[in-house]
């Protein structure tokens, strides 16, 4: 396999390609070297190799000292050619990736601490997988200089199901234009807050494109709220009025009522009518 000349390993980090051959040596070396004895190091490796994602180690110079068969699985590689070496000499990640995450490593190693976020990877088998990126530092045994620990959780379903909820919820209020200048924002079935706040992004969304100036929120169909959707209502309001648009509140039931009096103080900074049909007459539309 290809590798970058300045991460041959030979001469620069003093091990042998013997050494490289044989899976564990390196990840062997290091907790030997330390206060673990032989068969803790087995049992280790055994643990590592048992978890089903992926899983990297990386040495205070952010050199690989460890791939579990997972990591092996997943990007069709042989650990043997890549330990001793830095990200920069994985050929299987774009070249345009490795520097970023090469410079990542050097200053996690040198903070400490740990990082995750989701990124889009190719596996070797052609897919494309979301995967949950997680790194973390720890100190080797009988010293102080950090290493590297890293998975890759594979969040690709967990994805795909929080954007058709997305989808979901938008379908179930969608917002229309009943006006030159005028929105409508029916709410029905249960709110919660992370609705509430895709309601909030939808809306502010739809008000910027058509230059809205009053969003109607009818929330009749809405039977019980999570109070933390009350502050959201009056967040809207005001987010409403910064982008010169006025909100008007339809269809609030004494549950809802309730809920926005225990958590706001009652409704001074939202304007609130009966029916959906007062609205439309407030708009000048009934």
């Amino acid at each position: 396999m290809l590798r970058n000349a300045d991460e041959e390993p030979d001469e620069d980090s003093g091990m042998s390609s013997t050494r490289q051959d044989s899976l564990p040596g390196l990840m062997r070396e290091a907790l030997e070297g330390g206060e673990f004895a032989g068969r803790d190091v087995d049992v280790l490796l055994a643990s590592l190799n048992a978890i089903p994602n992926p899983v990297f180690v990386k040495d205070p110079d952010a050199r690989f000292i460890f791939f579990n068969r997972a990591y092996e699985e997943a990007f069709g590689i042989s650990s043997g050619d890549y330990l001793g070496h830095s990200v920069l000499g994985l050929d299987y990640i774009p070249e345009s990736d490795r520097r970023g995450f090469h410079d990542e490593d050097t200053r996690l190693i040198a903070d400490g601490g740990s990082l995750h976020r989701e990124l889009n990877i190719e596996y070797a088998d052609g897919t494309n997988r979301v995967v949950l990126y997680w790194v973390t530092t720890f100190s080797l045994p009988g010293g102080t200089a950090r290493g590297l620990l890293g998975m890759l959780v594979d969040v690709s379903d967990q994805v795909a199901m929080r954007q058709e909820l997305k989808a979901a919820l938008r379908r179930s209020s969608p917002i229309s234009r009943i006006g030159d200048d005028i929105l409508l924002l029916p709410v029905t079935g249960i709110v919660d807050e992370a609705r509430g706040r895709q309601l909030q992004e939808d809306a502010l969304s739809a008000i910027a494109a058509a230059k809205a100036r009053l969003l109607i929120v009818d929330i009749g169909g809405v039977a019980t709220m999570d109070p933390t959707v009350s502050q959201a209502l009056v967040s809207l309001s005001r987010a409403t009025r910064l982008m010169g648009c006025r909100s008007l509140v339809s269809g609030v039931s004494p549950e809802v009522a309730l809920a926005m009096v225990d958590l706001v103080g009652g409704t001074s900074e939202l304007r609130t009518v009966g029916t959906l049909r007062d609205a439309l007459s407030f708009a000048g539309l009934g």
